[in-house]
């Protein structure tokens, strides 16, 4: 009997160094304004060629979560990112998942529901903390009957 065997897919190299970066950004190893070593450094690091760390970079930096800045104090520098930049880019991809990927409007509202239940607790407490006075910007639409 003959078995059939899935092609396997490797992720390219510049992947692999992008993934490590990115975690490392979100694990806190690496904080806002933080600067990167040198491609010539990451290289070295990672046993690759510059060209592959700079192919790494601009992943990053599409994603925005690097930027690059020229000069003698230049660089690739972790981007610091606000609360509008996290919703829009939140925004962004929820809808090209649900969009791309033909998800049940019922599977995104339960998604939804989840969120908002796991983020209560912190808005309670945040809730709490605030200065007497002090009232949410934000102004979020009323629930309907």
């Amino acid at each position: 009997m003959a078995i059939e065997f899935n092609t396997i897919q490797k992720e390219g190299l510049s992947v692999q160094i992008a993934n490590a970066i990115r975690n490392a950004i979100l694990e806190g190893r690496l904080a806002g304004e933080e600067r990167l070593p040198s491609e010539a450094d990451l290289a070295e690091r990672f046993g690759v060629s510059r060209s592959t760390v700079r192919e790494a970079l601009k992943r990053l930096a599409a994603q925005n979560l690097i930027r690059s800045e020229r000069g003698s104090s230049g660089g690739a520098f972790v981007n610091r990112m606000t609360w509008a930049e996290a919703q829009d880019n939140l925004m962004t991809t929820t809808r090209l998942l649900i969009g791309m990927n033909d998800i049940p409007l019922e599977d995104a509202i339960e998604a939804r529901f989840a969120l908002e239940a796991a983020a209560l607790p912190l808005a309670a407490e945040k809730t709490h903390r605030r200065p007497a006075g002090r009232t949410c910007t934000r102004n979020f639409p009323a629930e309907k009957p």
